[in-house]
């Protein structure tokens, strides 16, 4: 029999045997999307109601909740699966899928892994993890899926994992020694995040450590400006430290202060070896 996967990590897809048999009809998509996201939880009936109409549901909408439910049943009995894997409990629905056919499940557990590893001290391991869990998204989560009340802000919640898995890998990968490999995906999370202090530390960071001073320094007093024009706000304990080490010609092992925390407020300036 074959094994049946669910994947929402970029466009929702259940697949089977290589095949893609997801539901086409928008909110059974819908459903089976809030479903998968609490993945063994019950979901109340009532979720499911302001998820899929949100401020003007139907007089109908509990029985057509039930009634997509019911047609999601099927097709997951259609490709094999036991009927009893979506079941109704306390007044709502639970789908138990097994951990390993769910990207979101490998995803977070990779995630979370890849940050311990960093935290000790383990950059070789982390790079390892954190880029295979990565390589389990496939574009902007639940991608061609309508999006209500809880999986807008589901969608927002998975976009900053993979952001904060990304933002990680790059310390662990400058932990390494790969400031020249990195410098494009620093770039590209700095354009997305021009205010990011974290991501921005990193990228002068790899730029001065690849011999590019002038670009690290021009990417200082972007950040710096943006800062303070559009927060009234100046740099962070990081992003200073990072400029004076560029100051000083020496390296800041921003990547490792930063293991244990988003921002890395206690990068340390030590001197560069020869």
């Amino acid at each position: 029999m074959p094994v049946i996967t669910f994947r929402i990590l970029g466009p929702l897809r259940i697949e089977s045997a290589g095949r893609d048999c997801s539901p086409s009809a928008p909110k059974l998509r819908q459903l089976l999307a809030l479903l998968l996201v609490h993945v063994g939880e019950v979901v109340h009936i009532h979720d499911l109601v302001d998820e899929l109409w949100e401020e003007d549901p139907p007089n109908t909408a509990v029985g057509s909740v039930r009634t997509y439910v019911y047609q999601l049943r099927r097709l997951l009995v259609a490709e094999g699966l036991d009927g009893g894997r979506l079941s109704s409990k306390h007044s709502g629905y639970v789908l138990r899928v097994a951990p390993e056919t769910l990207d979101l499940t490998a995803a977070r557990r990779l995630a979370a892994e890849g940050r311990s590893e960093l935290a000790a001290g383990r950059p070789q391991h982390t790079a390892r993890v954190l880029r295979e869990a990565l390589a389990l998204w496939r574009g902007p989560a639940l991608t061609g899926v309508p999006h209500g009340r809880y999986l807008r802000a589901i969608a927002a919640e998975l976009d900053e994992l993979r952001k904060h898995t990304l933002e990680a890998s790059i310390r662990a990968d400058l932990m390494l020694g790969r400031h020249r490999d990195v410098i494009g995906e620093l770039r590209h999370l700095v354009a997305s995040d021009p205010l990011d202090e974290g991501a921005n530390a990193l990228l002068i960071d790899a730029l001065s450590r690849s011999g590019r001073r002038h670009d690290a320094f021009r990417v200082y007093e972007d950040v710096r400006k943006g800062l303070r024009d559009e927060l009234g706000v100046d740099p962070g304990p990081e992003l200073q430290q990072v400029r004076m080490a560029v100051l000083t010609r020496q390296r800041t092992d921003v990547a490792a202060a930063g293991a244990g925390s988003r921002r890395g407020a206690d990068a340390r300036a030590v001197p560069e070896p020869p």
